[in-house]
């Protein structure tokens, strides 16, 4: 079966633009990523062709990294201590990793890439999405967490301006007992 015509995808943006309403994903970004991972998914799904599904890009293409190889010379057993070639494989590994990683960094700033801030911390990921997306209230969110109200809040703040994300109208929350929070969090973690 042929994939989607033009006039099909061009009926599917604003059925695309309500569901991202729904779930409160206004933001283009958010739009952009559901149209190029989803749609396809959705279609192929519809059909029943669970088999290997192309994804459409939208955007920047990803950078094609080769793998990460090092070369070092020989050791002459007979001209050179253990201690002094390892030393020298050592300086050619950390030589041959940082070319490595400029290059990999030029061509993702060349590619229109932007470093974003470090997180290791994935609950504020997941504070935001039952925020936004099962529309949970902070204090909900807080209490079946443990933490501090204000945490939550700032947490889900942050990180929605940081991404580009309008949170949705904190008056639009639903009342939540702590176990539906506690499930949907654990969901967001499994997911």
């Amino acid at each position: 079966m042929a994939p989607p015509s033009a006039e099909a995808f061009a009926l599917a943006r604003p059925l695309l633009k309500r569901w991202g309403e729904q779930f409160g994903l206004r933001a283009q970004w958010c739009l952009d990523w559901a149209w190029a991972e989803k749609l396809a998914v959705w279609w192929a799904q519809e059909r029943k062709q669970l088999g290997v599904v192309q994804t459409v890009w939208s955007g920047t293409a990803p950078i094609s990294a080769p793998p990460l190889r090092v070369e070092v010379s020989p050791w002459d057993i007979t001209e050179s201590t253990r201690s002094s070639f390892e030393k020298q494989a050592r300086e050619q590994f950390e030589s041959t990793l940082v070319e490595y990683c400029d290059q990999l960094e030029a061509a993702a700033r060349s590619a229109g890439y932007v470093r974003t801030k470090e997180r290791r911390n994935s609950d504020h990921f997941r504070w935001l999405a039952v925020y936004q997306v099962c529309r949970f209230s902070q204090e909900a969110i807080a209490d079946a967490i443990g933490v501090h109200r204000q945490a939550v809040q700032s947490s889900i703040s942050g990180l929605a301006k940081e991404i580009g994300l309008k949170p949705r109208s904190r008056t639009a929350s639903r009342r939540a007992k702590t176990a539906a929070v506690l499930a949907a969090l654990n969901r967001a973690a499994a997911g």
